[in-house]
């Protein structure tokens, strides 16, 4: 009878211990699925989210860039009105057309929160256009911001040389500068070699390749010469400048020339930097240094026109230096825009998709004379420049240095500079 009664408590007893064992693994199966469904639900958000975020920094420019140019709009109503579009009329087309590309919907599926997102966020995103992200998904845009500040004493105390005030060149423009004839350029830098080159006696800081988009601008051309000549030498650059001259055949094609004159300068030195100029902006200060850097350099950001400010929209036109590494990365500028407009804008968007900063030095430093010019009626205003930026992203592989279509005409060595005649294809 006792063996019996221990017998049939030692079988309760493995019973209980079964049934708990069963009861502990069905809770542990049940938790592990639903740490597996949680898992997978904020997977699926944070993915959502990411995509959010990824097509926000893609597509932000081209907003960011309106904003701003609203902006300096309701700043300075007038000087909008006659530097950047020329008439009210011209401006309001503008902005009617873009009120009905924000109307139009956005293209994917995250619908109105993320266009909701980037409105708000335009800020602290940049944009690149509704259709441009699909170039872009093996391409990955880091969040870095697009412009950095610029200290100009770090390139003068490398080289242990002292940053010092100097005198500003064209403070104010006396008529005695329009009076400079080639020859007058000459015979004020008898240093220069044939064809516009110099190298100083001492290590210089940098081999420097001035590029200069040209057509019919020898009185902007002559004075520009006589006060970058001598920024130039006192910053003690080996370098030398190419006018490339696009010939009376078609539109202006600012874009094209500047990469005729980065292929046809490589082809005759190993420069380290290339640096694009306007023929209409007169340097006004020794300091403001004609190099590049690890970012791309936007050197005009204090140009007289806009009271020595940088505006809204300004990019990278005007003066901007680039390494050969960062020009051959964004494939150069686009050969797309004929006419006045969008291929600085253009270039700004091609900075951001792969990842670059512009550097920018202080306007108060970098001060630029803008000379005045009647209309071009080879060089008019390029209406479809907005709608061809949104397309940027997805053109920019095929559009720029090694698609450009060209043929020289001629080429001659001048005094003061190196001039390259060239016809365009047709774009």
């Amino acid at each position: 009878m006792t063996g019996s009664r221990l017998f049939i408590g030692r079988g309760s007893r493995l019973k209980n211990v079964i049934i708990l064992f069963i009861f502990v693994n069905l809770v542990a199966g049940f938790a592990y699925i639903h740490h597996l469904i949680e898992t997978k639900n904020r997977n699926s958000t944070g993915n959502v989210s990411s995509a959010r975020r990824s097509h926000a920094a893609a597509h932000g420019f081209i907003n960011a860039l309106s904003n701003q140019r609203r902006s300096h709009v309701a700043q300075y109503p007038k000087k909008y009105h006659s530097v950047h579009h020329g008439s009210h009329k011209t401006h309001h087309r503008w902005q009617k057309t873009r009120h009905e590309v924000r109307k139009t919907p956005h293209r994917n599926h995250h619908g109105y929160h993320h266009r909701h997102h980037m409105h708000h966020d335009h800020a602290r995103h940049s944009h690149v256009g509704h259709h441009g992200h699909s170039s872009l998904r093996n391409h990955r845009v880091k969040q870095r911001p697009l412009y950095v500040r610029d200290d100009e004493k770090e390139y003068w105390m490398e080289n242990g040389e002292e940053y010092k005030e100097t005198r500003n060149l064209t403070t104010a423009m006396s008529i005695s500068s329009s009076d400079v004839m080639f020859d007058d350029v000459a015979a004020e830098n008898p240093y220069l070699e044939i064809g516009g080159y110099f190298k100083p006696n001492t290590k210089p800081r940098g081999k420097l390749a001035v590029i200069i988009p040209f057509r019919n601008r020898k009185f902007h051309l002559r004075v520009l010469l006589h006060y970058l000549h001598p920024v130039l030498q006192s910053q003690r650059f080996e370098y030398c400048i190419y006018v490339i001259n696009q010939s009376n055949k078609g539109v202006f094609n600012k874009g094209a020339l500047m990469n005729v004159g980065y292929l046809e300068a490589m082809k005759r030195h190993n420069y380290s930097c290339y640096v694009f100029h306007d023929v209409d902006l007169l340097p006004e200060e020794h300091r403001c240094l004609y190099t590049c850097s690890d970012d791309v350099r936007h050197i005009s950001t204090g140009i007289s026109k806009f009271k020595y400010k940088l505006v809204g929209g300004v990019t990278v036109g005007g003066v901007s230096a680039f390494t050969t590494a960062q020009l051959q990365r964004v494939n150069g500028w686009s050969n797309r825009y004929v006419g006045w407009g969008g291929e600085d804008d253009d270039m700004a968007i091609r900075i951001r998709a792969h990842g670059m900063r512009i550097r920018r030095p202080s306007p108060s430093l970098c001060k630029f004379t803008s000379l005045p010019h009647g209309p071009d009626p080879g060089n008019p205003l390029n209406k479809k420049r907005f709608n061809m930026l949104r397309h940027t992203t997805k053109e920019m592989f095929g559009d720029g240095v090694n698609s450009v279509e060209y043929s020289v005409l001629g080429e001659t060595l001048q005094a003061t500079f190196t001039n390259i005649t060239v016809e365009l294809g047709k774009y």
